[in-house]
């Protein structure tokens, strides 16, 4: 974690919460990324230009689950109820089978 706040510089406070929730075994790959993007070195791109509202903060990338329940609200007509289903299931360990 220390190697990536030296490089990451943080300068906001928003900065310091993202690199917290980055730091774990799935997201920690993005983690190069958003400090690339942070300091220009990596363009920021957004899949859907709608995106780009919830996406801002973090340069592109999706960092919390809020912003996942957001997009499936905003971009899928997700209910809350449904986007709240959908946040708990990527979060399991282990897929449910049916049968």
């Amino acid at each position: 974690m220390r190697k990536y706040l030296k490089e990451l510089k943080p300068n906001r406070f928003e900065d310091l919460i993202a690199m917290n929730a980055l730091y774990r075994p799935g997201p920690m790959k993005y983690i190069p990324s958003y400090i690339n993007r942070k300091h220009g070195r990596e363009k920021i791109i957004y899949d859907i230009p709608e995106m780009e509202e919830y996406l801002q903060e973090t340069y592109g990338i999706t960092v919390y689950q809020e912003q996942v329940m957001l997009l499936s609200q905003s971009m899928a007509d997700f209910t809350k109820g449904e986007a709240d289903s959908l946040r708990k299931a990527m979060g399991k360990k282990t897929a449910k089978r049916n049968g």
